[in-house]
């Protein structure tokens, strides 16, 4: 297997709102993989890819930046319990990923033990920077 066709990954760990927090992200050609755990579980798994049209379309997935209009992003939660705070947290930690990766679509397990709140939310993000894979 040729280097370029290896799938590339990285994990990090770390105390993030008081509680051990694990990551790992996984680079694929057509996606990223991205697991963000307080528990010894996946939780809930979000997919999220950047759509034309409004959030929510069936219309197919579309380039970083196609005609010149910014994607908005479509999160469906695949398994869990689908609430508003799912997908909020979904659009900040993966929506991040997605551009970061140039808009490649983000798989995203995460399972976490308290409130979602803005702080935390940061926090996910630094430490799933620090597994860049992509």
């Amino acid at each position: 297997m040729a280097s370029e066709d290896a799938v590339r990954s990285r994990q990090a760990s770390a105390v993030v709102g008081g509680v051990h927090t694990d990551a790992f992200c996984c680079a694929f050609a057509d996606r990223v993989l991205v697991l963000v755990t307080q528990r010894p579980r996946l939780g809930l798994l979000v997919s999220l890819a950047a759509v034309d049209g409004p959030p929510g379309s069936s219309e197919s997935p579309a380039p970083q930046g196609s005609q010149g209009i910014p994607p908005t992003c479509d999160s469906r939660v695949l398994l869990g319990k689908d609430e508003p705070m799912s997908h909020v947290c979904a659009w900040n930690v993966a929506g991040h990923v997605s551009r970061e990766a140039g808009g490649r679509p983000v798989l995203l397990a995460l399972s976490l033990s308290g409130d979602v709140t803005p702080e935390l939310v940061r926090a996910l993000r630094a430490m799933v920077d620090t597994c860049r894979v992509w």
